[in-house]
């Protein structure tokens, strides 16, 4: 969140529209202020950013960890960059209540902060009501379930260890965390084709995660919807809802025209890394991996893994997705725009 104190700092000199900047960094497919001015909007996301860190600070502190390990991994989840001081990651303290106070955080890292910020002032409507939110949630543990009987039926693992490890790790790639607490790359086909498609999903629009972001799978989904509906009543308005609220058309195409220019990226992203001599299996889930900011992968880069062995030219690959991933594709492209410079 550092880049709004940087914008605030910026303004009164270049004299630059706030809520401009606000809507260019934040992501996902709409953007709302909590507050009416930007400058109390930041100061009030600070409030709510600074809250969750310091309460998972004491979490994992009285859950045993050392002040060191718990800001570590603290920033680790509420940023959901998921960086730790251990090879083995989060696995490392072998603690459920540890694995269980990260999962907690790194899922609600993955919701809009502006929601947090309203049930912090006790109105909790919003957050039960917000449609994004629910299948956000509804994703989290239809998965969370289909991974762990996948577990119980192909690796004999026991219902305890099987949900422990597929809650964990489901939590950690959708959030695009990346911590990890098991060696995924040694799970059954069908389960880490779930958790490839996890890092496409990304958290929700206004978090700290990446990916496509929820909110713009939900407008794409009910897109599809009205097409469909357009099928059988050719002559029908049917405009995109969202709960009661309408979708502006700008925002579905907005939302469409995203969709696409990521699948694009990950296509050529895939086939440069498999042109330097990566594995299909490899060179998609890294592409998908770094251009949604998770940061583990399948294969050569795996969670017991790492980047260090892939060639130059594919790590600068890599580099330029997680930044084009971070910035939301829009803002990078733009600087290549000649109509920008002038």
């Amino acid at each position: 969140m550092g880049i709004i104190v940087l914008t605030l700092a910026l303004i009164p000199s270049l004299n630059i529209a706030g809520m401009q900047m606000f809507r260019a960094e934040v992501p996902g497919p709409t953007k709302s202020k909590v507050l009416p001015r930007i400058a109390q909007t930041s100061r009030q996301l600070y409030k709510v950013y600074v809250i969750i860190t310091v309460a998972q600070i004491l979490a994992l502190k009285l859950a045993g960890l050392s002040w060191f390990d718990s800001l570590i991994h603290t920033f680790g989840s509420v940023a959901t960059g998921g960086f730790s001081n251990y090879n083995a990651s989060v696995g490392h303290f072998q603690s459920i209540t540890v694995e269980m106070i990260i999962i907690f955080f790194m899922i609600i890292s993955g919701i809009n902060f502006s929601l947090h910020y309203n049930w912090m002032r006790g109105d909790y409507k919003p957050l039960w009501q917000d449609y994004e939110i629910r299948l956000y949630l509804v994703i989290i543990l239809l998965c969370t379930a289909v991974i762990s009987v996948n577990l119980m039926m192909t690796m004999d693992s026991g219902p305890g260890q099987a949900l422990r490890d597929a809650a964990f790790t489901v939590s950690s790639i959708i959030t695009t965390t990346g911590f990890a607490t098991a060696d995924f790359e040694q799970w059954p086909s069908f389960s880490k084709f779930v958790l490839l498609l996890l890092m496409f999903v990304g958290g929700c629009s206004g978090s700290t995660g990446g990916g496509l972001k929820v909110g713009r799978l939900l407008i794409l989904m009910k897109t599809f919807s009205r097409q469909l509906m357009r099928l059988i009543h050719p002559k029908a308005v049917i405009p995109v809802r969202v709960g009661r609220d309408v979708v502006t058309q700008e925002v579905v195409e907005s939302a469409h025209t995203f969709f696409t220019l990521y699948m694009m990226l990950f296509a050529l992203g895939t086939a440069i890394m498999t042109a330097l001599g990566l594995d299909l299996i490899s060179a998609a889930s890294a592409t998908a991996s770094n251009l949604g900011n998770v940061g583990p992968g399948l294969g050569l880069v795996g969670p017991m893994s790492n980047y260090s062995s892939l060639p130059d030219l594919g790590k600068v690959v890599l580099t330029f997705l997680m930044l084009v991933g971070r910035l939301e594709i829009y803002t990078v492209l733009l600087v290549f725009s000649v109509k920008f410079w002038r």
